[in-house]
């Protein structure tokens, strides 16, 4: 993949505080404020491809591989991070490739619900919302890991990519140390994707069946 180049990230000092970042912090409260329209969106418009023909098909079918790539990436990253976010730096597993791989998978996990729901304008839109919101999020986060691990996040930050992964750089040790609750409470957040899937496909089977009405067709 791409290569990286010196991150400028605040070098560490003892007495600088963690920064508190508006987006960090409200950042379940915009997606919910975000997720309003988009299930809007979802409910009340028709696709954009024909029903039951071989684009149906192959829409739906990519979707529902983006969707399972994302659950069961999410899944394998928070196998790594569960119990350590900040207090350890995670550079192994996915995150030897990648620093934000939650997030990546997530990106491909939206774009999945876009193309199993076959709405062209769901797909642009997500990934326009992303492309807005989420880069300041990380940004916020990475200060903060800047903060607490200093120049070792520093090394880690200019070797490893920050959203596309360098399949080169995969590591992982023979043995990991997990915290099973928080790896629990991972599993049914990973969940919530195959589900909205699952809901899309019954939403569809309603405008066909004419109880949900179709207020205007995505061209």
């Amino acid at each position: 993949m791409t290569s990286t180049t010196s991150v400028a990230l605040p070098k560490y000092t003892p007495d600088r505080r963690p920064i508190r970042d508006f987006f960090t912090n409200r950042r379940r409260v915009i997606s919910r404020i975000v997720a309003v329209p988009t299930v809007l969106l979802v409910v009340f418009s028709h696709h954009s491809w024909a029903n039951q023909g071989w684009m149906d098909i192959v829409v739906t079918s990519i979707g529902f591989v983006l969707v399972m790539c994302c659950a069961f990436g999410r899944l394998w990253a928070a196998l790594f991070i569960s119990g350590y976010k900040t207090k350890s730096l995670i550079t192994v597993g996915p995150y030897s490739m990648v620093r934000n791989p939650l997030y990546l998978f997530s990106l491909i996990g939206a774009i999945g619900v876009g193309f199993a729901a076959e709405n062209l304008i769901l797909i642009v839109v997500l990934i326009l919302l992303f492309g807005v919101y989420y880069p300041l999020v990380i940004a916020a986060e990475e200060r903060k890991l800047a903060y607490v691990h200093g120049d070792v996040w520093l090394s880690y930050a200019e070797v490893t990519p920050r959203f596309l992964p360098r399949f080169s750089l995969y590591s992982q040790p023979d043995r990991y140390e997990i915290c099973l609750p928080i790896l629990r409470r991972a599993f049914f957040d990973v969940a919530a994707f195959p589900a909205i899937l699952f809901l899309v496909e019954i939403l569809e089977e309603l405008q066909e069946m004419e109880i949900i009405p179709v207020y205007f067709w995505i061209p």
